[in-house]
């Protein structure tokens, strides 16, 4: 099971120029780009994470995603539950026009009724947000925003 770390704490440490505490953040993304991929059943198209400024004041370098460990098995987990089976694996992932890209392709219907819905509520429209999980390896604390510019992360 994953550890994650609450980001309240972890950006305060940060701020005070302490070691953060141990573990993985969370961040939430408002995916304005879904869709289905043509000629690929059950997958649809996400932009997962930008390097916009988000609603925590910080930022994710698009470019500092180090994303070979997530290849070796990259489960799509609803709401970072690793204790429960994934909804679906992302079939590919990369950082493309300063977003990071990610294809999932979800279980089908017969083996995961709770995937099923959440690809039918992804498809309807009514889930339109994402969120990733990660490990920072560098950051910059930003004052005049108080928040953390994530240089790399994995």
């Amino acid at each position: 099971m994953k550890k994650w770390a609450a980001l309240d704490a972890w950006k305060a440490a940060v701020a005070k120029g302490e070691t953060p505490p141990e573990g993985n953040l969370r961040k939430a993304f408002i995916a304005d780009e879904i869709k289905q991929v043509e000629g690929e059943a059950r997958s649809i198209q996400f932009t997962i994470s930008t390097g916009s400024v988000d609603r925590d004041k910080d930022t994710v370098n698009p470019d500092g995603w180090k994303l070979a460990a997530y290849k070796k098995n990259p489960v799509v987990q609803w709401a970072h539950d690793y204790s429960a089976p994934p909804i679906a694996r992302a079939t590919k992932i990369k950082v493309q026009d300063g977003k990071l890209v990610s294809t999932a392709e979800f279980v089908p219907g017969e083996v995961s009724p709770f995937a099923e819905m959440i690809y039918q509520m992804v498809k309807g429209g009514f889930l339109n947000a994402t969120s990733v999980g990660f490990r920072a390896s560098k950051w910059n604390y930003n004052e005049d925003r108080r928040g953390v510019d994530f240089l790399e992360q994995e």
